[in-house]
């Protein structure tokens, strides 16, 4: 798999994605390139349409913790807060998002076993980003352009 990673306004990135029927070698293999294509982009997030595939995938690294969630949902949300965040699919430009401070996300993992976690913060923010990429949501229209001298944001 040779995928890049696609840039606004691609309509990929503006379509809801499908939800996966059947996890099986080849969704596990898109995963575990996605968190490639991630990871050599130095994002700590990343969701299927980046990189051209609009189905219902995301993998997040925060604290050296990976997560490869299929089908992830949001059931639960408490608190609000305002950061800054930055985007692999809008590259060098950043946006004032407000989000969640702490979430239940539920879904599956790449062998198919139901996941639920209770998370906070960037992991929070992260996992909510990645969502939002699912149903064609980016920051630019969720939040307000950050003006900058220079930033050292990572990218979602």
């Amino acid at each position: 798999m040779d995928k890049q990673i696609k840039i606004y306004p691609h309509p990929v990135l503006l379509a809801k994605s499908q939800p996966v029927d059947e996890i099986d070698q080849t969704i596990r293999e898109t995963l575990d390139e996605m968190v490639r294509i991630m990871v050599a982009h130095k994002g700590i997030g990343l969701a299927a349409p980046q990189i051209g595939i609009s189905q219902r995938l995301i993998t997040v690294m925060v604290n050296s913790r990976l997560y490869q969630v299929v089908n992830p949902l949001v059931v639960w949300q408490n608190g609000e807060a305002s950061d800054v965040e930055g985007c692999l699919s809008i590259p060098k430009e950043y946006y004032e998002v407000n989000r969640a401070k702490e979430i239940v996300l539920q879904g599956l993992n790449p062998e198919g076993k139901e996941i639920c976690v209770l998370v906070s913060d960037l992991l929070a923010r992260v996992f909510q980003h990645e969502v939002d990429h699912l149903d064609g949501i980016l920051i630019n229209s969720k939040g307000k352009r950050y003006k900058y001298e220079s930033m050292a944001e990572a990218s979602y």
